[in-house]
């Protein structure tokens, strides 16, 4: 009986594909299915005011520890992206900052001398 089914096993081979295989293409398939995706990711981070404001806040906290540091640079600009493109603010030693305020993207900016973003009110 054994020798039977070895026999008819002979004459029907089927090859078959390795795993290695299969997992190549699960893998393509998936860099291929993620890939535009990930363009739409970097959008959806930033969609509010108050996200970007963060983000713009957490540059400036940055820029205030090192001049409260002893530092080499009397001057440090930061620049506002992505809340404001085209304004920059100075950090003076000793982590402060000038007060300003300015418009960008039809909203009114304010920072303090400490550093501190804020919008303002529109009363």
């Amino acid at each position: 009986m054994i020798r039977l089914v070895k026999k008819f096993n002979s004459y029907k081979r089927i090859t078959a594909f390795s795993l290695i295989e299969i997992l190549t293409v699960f893998v393509i398939v998936a860099i291929i299915l993620t890939v535009p995706k990930w363009a739409v990711f970097e959008n959806r981070l930033l969609k509010t005011a108050e996200d970007r404001l963060t983000l713009t806040q957490t540059r400036i906290d940055l820029a205030l520890l090192r001049q409260a540091r002893s530092s080499s640079k009397q001057i440090i600009e930061v620049s506002l992206k992505p809340l404001c493109d085209s304004e920059e603010i100075s950090v003076y030693l000793g982590g402060w900052t000038e007060p300003k305020e300015m418009s960008c993207k039809n909203k009114d900016i304010e920072i303090d001398a400490l550093g501190l973003l804020s919008f303002k009110d529109p009363s």
